[in-house]
């Protein structure tokens, strides 16, 4: 937990094998962070783990992953293209909020969930590919995302919360 907050000058990051979570805010504020090179048993990244790392332009994140906490990489304005794990079944809340270079999203199956404020202010983003197993599209989940053009919200969808796409 918050092992290298606001590490300013720290640019590439190499998660070792055996690292299975990342906690709560441990690299959030590391302005200059570019690279994330991930772990192959890693399944948990937690909380703000990543929230505020301004120049972070990719992630893909490893397979193994099952869980991206609340605020993970909230304001991470530089960052363009998200690759999620197939076997994502928990997105926190917020979790890309404010993202506002993210051009596009697939959500894989997996996920049921899309939660509050999920991606909300990526006013960037064009094309959102739900799963096909999506249930609910919580309040706010895409708020704001002014440049939405495109999303197909599949037939398993039973709940879309209060302002899930307003100011689109």
């Amino acid at each position: 937990t918050e092992a290298f907050i606001n590490c300013t000058t720290l640019t590439s990051i190499t998660l070792p094998k055996g690292v299975t979570t990342i906690g709560q805010s441990t690299f959030a504020g590391c302005a200059s962070l570019e690279k994330i090179t991930w772990s192959e048993e890693l399944t948990t990244i937690a909380d703000s783990a990543f929230a505020g790392c301004h120049t972070l332009s990719e992630v893909n994140i490893g397979k193994s992953v099952t869980t991206i906490g609340n605020s993970a990489f909230e304001l991470c304005e530089n960052l363009q293209s998200v690759s999620l794990s197939k076997n994502l079944t928990t997105l926190g809340k917020n979790a890309f909020k404010g993202c506002s270079s993210l051009k596009t999203i697939t959500l894989p199956d997996s996920l049921t969930v899309i939660p509050e404020g999920a991606f909300s202010s990526c006013t960037a983003l064009t094309k959102a590919t739900l799963g096909e197993k999506v249930t609910e599209i919580g309040a706010d989940a895409f708020e704001n995302c002014t440049s939405l053009k495109e999303i197909e919200i599949p037939a398993t969808t039973k709940t879309l919360g209060l302002g899930a796409f307003k100011d689109c």
